[in-house]
């Protein structure tokens, strides 16, 4: 209790929302935004509250689980270039300093390339915070498309799709 109060007091006193604040286990709020943090060894995964597409069944077609997932969609180095080219415009346009790290994206991608829902995989001592978490994910939503081949993909939503986000190569220095 006395860790919060004083967490409290000192985004009062530095005038910092809560969420600007380092990400820790536990909970965290950005906005209409609620992350759920989970330990996992050294890193921290942090999920929109809102996701639930896990919770639904999704039966990927026999020849996908075959040829792999990379036969639904296209992510090279353009697409990668372009991924990070919305991150960095977002943070600029917020005015915020992008940090030298290397977090995990986890897509869940539709059929038509939508990303539906997000995850991050971050280092524990990382100093993204809520905001920059949910900010990277509405402006991904928004603004990226993965290519893919509908057909390929059958009855199922959506498949999962995991990449390095190299922030570390675009990062303000």
């Amino acid at each position: 209790m006395k860790i919060f109060s004083l967490i409290i007091f000192a985004s009062l006193f530095f005038h910092l929302p809560l969420s600007a604040q380092r990400i820790t286990e536990g909970t965290a709020k950005s906005g209409d935004n609620e992350f759920v943090i989970k330990r996992s060894n050294n890193r921290l995964i942090v999920a929109n509250k809102k996701n639930g597409l896990l919770k639904t069944s999704n039966e990927i077609p026999d020849e996908l689980k075959k040829l792999g997932i990379s036969s639904f969609l296209t992510y090279n180095q353009d697409e990668a270039n372009q991924v990070l080219s919305i991150i960095k415009d977002d943070f600029k346009k917020r005015g915020k300093i992008i940090p030298s790290e290397r977090p995990l994206g986890v897509f869940y991608v539709g059929k038509n390339g939508n990303i539906l829902e997000m995850d991050f995989i971050i280092s524990e001592n990382s100093i993204l915070t809520a905001d920059d978490i949910s900010a990277m994910e509405v402006a991904l939503k928004k603004d990226y498309r993965f290519k893919t081949k509908e057909a390929k993909l059958g009855n199922a939503k959506y498949v999962i799709w995991n990449t390095v986000l190299r922030l570390d190569e675009i990062a303000s220095k």
